[in-house]
């Protein structure tokens, strides 16, 4: 399945952010610890901030990895478009407003202040609001699209499970 054309938000950046973004989450990363630890961290602010997309934060190393597979390939725009494209289809089923954007946006903020210190340059903090809102954005606008074929889907597997059940009992 794919991501129809517009519903992907675009990440444009200039190379010099690209690296300071790049540099930054590497130097995160070493300083809490490793992959492992980067991701529990993230993973357990983002469900304090915002509890309604915790079923999508299942893994804190899937969270870090994905994050830091599309901050890996923002020197390449067509990687980019299939990362975003990727994380809006494996979370399509989950609304995001707005709001959820600027939560995620401050999480991310404040975890990489808290690690990066003075190191947090114009440039990065550039990067990453255009990273955040970019992803936020994808998430919000597949699910838009999709919302109404997926509630189709619940209800008809709800109907033919209800089926299968009253058939197994022998009504």
């Amino acid at each position: 399945m794919e991501v129809p054309n517009g519903l992907l938000s675009k990440i444009e950046l200039d190379e010099f952010t690209i690296k300071e973004v790049q540099n930054g989450f590497k130097t995160i990363e070493k300083r809490l610890g490793g992959a492992k630890e980067a991701g529990e961290q993230l993973l357990s602010k983002l469900k304090v901030a915002m509890p309604k997309t915790a079923p999508m934060l299942k893994r804190s190393s899937t969270v870090w990895s994905l994050w830091m597979d599309l901050i890996g390939s923002l020197d390449d725009p067509m990687i980019v478009q299939k990362r975003l494209e990727y994380l809006a289809l494996r979370h399509m089923n989950t609304e995001v407003i707005p709001a959820d954007v600027d939560a995620f946006k401050s999480v991310m903020m404040e975890m990489c202040a808290a690690k990066l210190g003075g190191l947090m340059s114009a440039e990065f903090q550039f990067g990453v609001a255009q990273i955040c809102t970019a992803v936020g954005l994808s998430l919000a606008n597949t699910f838009a699209h999709f919302a109404s074929r997926l509630k189709l889907l619940q209800s008809t597997w709800k109907a033919i499970h209800v089926d299968q059940n009253v058939k197994a009992k022998g009504y």
